[in-house]
This record gives C-alpha cells, structure tokens and sequence, in this order.
C-alpha cells in the first residue's frame, strides 16, 4: 500500500532530481498505478494523470484541481494564474 503524497514525490524526484522529460515521468507514473498495490486515490491519481500529459500544467496543481473535483469544489485561492485557463476551476485572488 501506499499514498498519493507518495506518488507525487515519485513524479517530483523524476521531473527534478533526474530531469526525465515529461512524457518519461508519466510512463513511469502509469506503471506505478497499474502496479496490484492500494494506492488511495488510485481513480483520481490516473485522471490526473491522463490530465497532467495532455496539459501544461504542474502536477501538484493538478491533482489538487482533481481532489476538489471530486468533493465538488470549483473555487480556489491561489495566486497561480495559470489555474484559470481551466474553465472548471474558478481561481480567487486572496
């Protein structure tokens, strides 16, 4: 078994410490979730991922954006302006 925080110190360990493009880190990412292990958040990790490779968009930021959707949250505080290219997410200036 493992976590979700896991899996996106996995994806940062090989954006940033191997520098693996990102097509690399979502092979990688993808045989980890297909793995037979519990993983919590497993539906919400593979949206995110599919997500995270068609978009230009940081992994954290994304799988946050996929964990509001899921309890049905579609605003957010944030100073990252790239969050409101996504007409699903409605960000708010704090």
């Amino acid at each position: 078994m493992t976590t979700s925080l896991v899996v996106s110190e996995v994806e940062w360990v090989l954006r940033s410490f191997y520098e693996l493009p990102k097509k690399n880190v979502v092979r990688c990412l993808e045989k980890i979730l297909m793995l037979d292990i519990e993983i919590d958040n497993k539906k919400i990790l593979m949206q995110t991922l599919a997500f995270y490779e068609e978009h230009m968009v940081d992994w954290t930021d994304c799988l946050n954006m996929f964990l509001m959707k899921e309890d049905e949250i579609y605003e957010i505080y944030s100073y990252d302006k790239g969050l409101s290219k996504f007409d699903w997410i409605k960000r708010i200036e704090p």
